[in-house]
């Protein structure tokens, strides 16, 4: 009997391997793997799902912990400082980071607006991202459609830390 040689994928890490077998072998192998598929692809799909929101919950974590308020306040007088044309009272978030930089207040108020474009940047790509990538795993009719949603959202991931420093 001739020997066929397959490349298998394992479903739940990604990795593949070559394998040996003869047609029988191999059609009663696919069979299984199917019934096993089946058994456990759901299982593969909410994982996905949870992790999906877990890695930005962690980045959001990485980027501005639990001082939301803090960057949000810090934006707003910022943006304010800016519209009155750098002039008047310069707000406290925008002189607390001036001081601590050693520059003028017009500096700290633009570096402020950069930082916060830069996450506001990131954050809809974020929350874009999420929402379509879980829906394409909600969605995702086999292992390999589930596996390619998963090889996405572990890129862009890569790209949104690697972004934002984290």
């Amino acid at each position: 009997m001739p020997i066929v040689k397959s490349k298998i994928v394992n479903v739940q890490t990604g990795e593949s391997e070559d394998v040996y077998f003869t047609p029988e072998e191999e059609i009663i192998f696919l069979e299984k793997r199917a019934i096993a598929e089946t058994a456990i692809f759901p299982n593969a799909q909410n994982a996905l799902i949870k992790k999906i929101d877990s890695d930005v919950d962690e980045i959001i974590s990485a980027v501005i912990g639990n001082r939301a308020s803090q960057y949000e306040g810090a934006e707003r007088e910022a943006l304010a400082y800016k519209a009155a044309g750098y002039t008047g009272t310069v707000p406290p978030k925008v002189q607390a980071w001036a001081t601590a930089k050693n520059q003028t207040a017009t500096w700290a108020a633009d570096s402020q607006i950069a930082t916060s474009t830069g996450w506001r940047n990131a954050e809809n790509a974020l929350y874009a991202k999420r929402l379509l990538l879980k829906e394409l795993a909600r969605n995702a009719a086999n292992s390999v459609a589930l596996a390619t949603v998963q090889a996405e959202w572990e890129l862009f991931v890569s790209d949104i830390r690697s972004q934002l420093g984290v």
